[in-house]
């Protein structure tokens, strides 16, 4: 006889378990596809075709990212394993402080060759939080992406908020991740896809 309810008290989650079957009534819709940990000199990192029809949504992250030395933090998109250089790329941010001896400001590009997304990123850890829309992908190449982030430096909390977008003819497959200047030294970058409603 098949048993269809168990008592609370029936049951250890603490316990391990070996499932042969779906598991229903849990939320499946935020997929994680891929993880890169680094704890050595990295110039960047590459998501080559990280995009696909399975999803029009993907968020990104950022966490115990530090790096050689403070500067800007930036994105390229990628057709296939080569980067996309032309200057398609608009991007803006803002950037807030609880500060010692620094002010807020605000800065942007227009056709750019990159979206950058932060300054000030460097020795001291930041976190970032981003999400890519392709919706548009196959039809017309555009793609934004945008997201907050925040890290500490000698001048106190930073927090940015980012927007950014490709707009070029080039189809879109991935993306890559790199520096102003310098290498990365540590941390862990992961991205999710997001279900289709």
């Amino acid at each position: 006889m098949a048993i269809d309810k168990i008592q609370a008290e029936s049951i250890n989650l603490a316990d391990t378990f070996a499932f042969t079957g779906t598991v229903s009534g849990t939320p499946q819709d935020l997929v994680r596809l891929t993880t890169t940990n680094y704890s050595s000199a990295v110039s960047g990192f590459d998501f080559v075709n990280a995009f696909s029809d399975t999803y029009d949504s993907y968020m990104f992250t950022g966490k115990g990212i530090t790096k050689a030395s403070e500067n800007a933090l930036r994105l390229q998109f990628m057709n296939s394993s080569s980067a996309i250089t032309g200057g398609d790329y608009d991007w803006s941010y803002g950037k807030g402080s609880r500060s010692r001896s620094d002010s807020d400001y605000f800065t942007r590009g227009q056709d750019s060759t990159y979206i950058q997304f932060a300054e000030e990123a460097g020795s001291a850890t930041s976190s970032f939080m981003g999400f890519f829309d392709t919706t548009f992908k196959a039809t017309t190449n555009f793609i934004p992406f945008h997201g907050l982030m925040t890290n500490w430096t000698g001048n106190g909390v930073i927090n940015f908020t980012f927007s950014g977008m490709y707009h070029g003819s080039t189809n879109v497959t991935g993306f890559k991740i790199f520096a102003g200047s310098g290498n990365f030294s540590g941390g862990s970058f992961s991205l999710y896809g997001v279900k289709k409603s």
